[in-house]
């Protein structure tokens, strides 16, 4: 490393922070949905069906199971600061 000392904007990101930036993204394809499928149109073939349908799937499940860890970890920290 150079002798510049890191910045707060240098500083790479905990697990929890880039766990947090997934969930946005997982949660912002499901916002998107409709528009882009309204802007791409239906599927034009059996391909093309399964992939949308696949990352729909893949955002729905990675952005609730985010969420359920987050709930989850948020409970243990709060059980576990009290006696």
């Amino acid at each position: 490393m150079n002798d510049r000392e890191l910045s707060s904007s240098d500083a790479p990101l905990s697990n929890d922070e880039l766990l947090g930036w997934i969930e946005l993204a997982c949660w912002t394809m499901l916002v998107l949905w409709p528009l882009l499928y309204w802007a791409n149109g239906p599927a034009v073939s059996t391909d093309q069906l399964v992939m949308r349908t696949a990352l729909l799937c893949v955002s729905a499940l990675g952005a609730l199971a985010l969420r359920i860890r987050c709930w989850c970890r948020r409970g243990e920290r709060q059980h576990g600061d009290s006696p």
